[in-house]
């Protein structure tokens, strides 16, 4: 692959990728401080391409409106 092909990648999926990037970094860190940390992990990595994915298509972010449905949603 050439580096337009690496810079239309990185524009493409730029959110996505930093969000996984940041997960794994800071699962790792937290698995290195404990065995039972290695679901952690998983968990981190997929909240960080969640993110990266709103990223990516443009939508607003907004935590708390998010986990007031999920809440809302398990209620039912």
């Amino acid at each position: 692959m050439n580096s337009e092909n690496w810079e239309q990648i990185w524009r493409q999926h730029k959110g996505k990728i930093v969000g996984i990037g940041l997960g794994i970094i800071l699962g790792i860190l937290i698995r290195l401080l404990g065995f039972f940390w290695a679901i952690f992990v998983t968990f981190l990595a997929v909240v960080g391409y969640y993110l990266g994915k709103h990223y990516d298509d443009g939508q607003e972010i907004d935590v708390f409106e998010t986990l007031e449905q999920f809440w809302q949603g398990r209620r039912r």
